[in-house]
């Protein structure tokens, strides 16, 4: 039987700023769960999420006032009033990667969050943009749609960032 390694800890991606490409998303809407799964020009992933409707049911603000500035940035339209999670694939925006530091009172364990921050959208998008297909415009003004998270990853090695 093969033994596997383990792990001693997760390691969050580096404080900075990044080009990242959104790779993959998710939508739960029996539980009100967003994720958002963005990957950097380094091939480091990162994960944000958005839990839009608390335990009692009622809808969480703070978070959808959240996940409303992530889409108009990665979108590039302050004029969307609603979105579908899977428009978002492809699409590439800029951001800080902050810290948060969180001690555990019980253990005295630290620990570190990574987020987001300052998202900038680095190209304009289609205004038709995941209606039939999700299209990424690329620097060189071609086009490449992009349906599943291989071909996303393709535009994105394709790029040269």
């Amino acid at each position: 039987m093969s033994r596997i390694a383990l792990s001693s800890g997760y390691t969050p991606i580096d404080k900075g700023t990044y080009k990242f490409l959104v790779v993959e998303t998710e939508y739960k809407e029996d539980f009100g769960k967003i994720k958002l799964v963005f990957e950097n020009e380094a091939g480091r992933r990162h994960k944000e999420t958005f839990t839009i409707i608390g335990n009692n049911g009622k809808t969480n603000e703070k978070a959808l006032y959240a996940f409303t500035q992530f889409a108009i940035a990665i979108l590039n339209d302050e004029d969307i009033e609603d979105v579908d999670v899977a428009e978002l694939l492809g699409s590439h925006v800029i951001s800080d990667i902050v810290h948060d530091k969180v001690l555990n009172e019980q253990t005295g364990e630290e620990r570190v969050y990574a987020h987001m921050k300052n998202l900038v959208p680095v190209n304009e998008i289609k205004p038709n943009f995941g209606k039939t297909d999700i299209t990424q415009a690329l620097p060189n003004g071609n086009e490449k749609p992009a349906t599943n998270n291989n071909e996303v990853e393709d535009i994105f090695s394709s790029l040269k960032i």
